[in-house]
């Protein structure tokens, strides 16, 4: 049986393992051409550095797991866990809105440390006995799965309801304006009535289940509904009529739902 590594080396392991999981996700991230959060600044620095303002903030859940898993020098499943990671990041490429693979913060950040588990697993010798048992070893891998599973779900369920995609407040008018668009998980209304019920409902509460104590401020609105998803836009040609738009006057409490451009399919 091999001696137990000291904890300075086990230390060593970790806070290796940190920065190469954090340098990996940056130059990747700014090799990949990677969005940056706030649209400006470093892509490098966003996605390496695990701290707020940046997406390195979705970074820390994983460190914390993965600096755990090899602080206990992979007797609770570093190999199960990284290719539970692996395959989590795997599943988080898929765009739930866009039904279709794109880049993904989180899934570049599982994949990048689930590689550098695998690593660290098949080059860290464990000591003959300390393998985990089969239970802990499927936990390790199936947890991540699971929640990236879950993760999926919840944004699925969330982009069925209707909600607006852009917002423009015009200071000088006081006015509001709400775009919404079709996707593969919202279908265009059957009917005008149908569309125009639904603008209604949303002139007073635009963001369902993400509004503020006490509701969203009772805005004048105009609210405008698109035929096609906002994805079938070409670059510099300008967006097409609405073909519903609901104007709404909180101070009357009165509403006007325009649909002479809607055609009943």
């Amino acid at each position: 049986m091999l001696p137990a590594p000291p904890r300075a080396f086990t230390a060593l392991m970790v806070v290796l393992w940190i920065l190469l999981t954090c340098l990996s996700a940056g130059a990747i991230a700014e090799w990949a051409r990677f969005p940056s959060l706030w649209g400006g600044g470093s892509v490098f620095a966003s996605y390496a550095m695990p701290f707020w303002l940046g997406w390195g903030l979705l970074h820390v859940p994983g460190l914390i797991v993965g600096a755990f898993a090899l602080s206990v020098r992979g007797r609770a499943g570093v190999l199960p866990l990284a290719l539970g990671a692996l395959a989590a990041g795997a599943i988080m490429t898929w765009d739930v809105q866009f039904q279709s693979f794109r880049q993904s913060p989180w899934a570049l950040y599982l994949l990048v440390d689930g590689a550098w588990l695998l690593v660290f697993a098949a080059a860290w010798r464990v000591p003959a006995g300390a393998m985990p048992r089969a239970r802990i070893g499927l936990l390790a891998f199936a947890v991540p799965v699971a929640a990236a599973i879950i993760a999926q779900a919840s944004m699925k369920s969330y982009f069925v309801t209707w909600r607006p995609a852009t917002s423009t407040w015009d200071q000088a008018a006081q006015l509001e304006t709400l775009e919404l668009y079709p996707s593969a998980h919202r279908t265009l209304p059957a009917s005008a009535a149908e569309g125009c019920a639904i603008l209604a409902k949303l002139a007073q509460d635009p963001y369902p289940g993400q509004g503020p104590p006490g509701g969203w401020p009772k805005r004048h609105r105009m609210l405008n509904m698109y035929a096609e998803p906002i994805g079938a836009r070409r670059p510099g040609n300008e967006n097409p009529a609405p073909v519903l738009r609901y104007e709404w006057w909180p101070d009357r409490a009165e509403g006007r739902c325009d649909s002479s451009r809607f055609v009943t399919r």
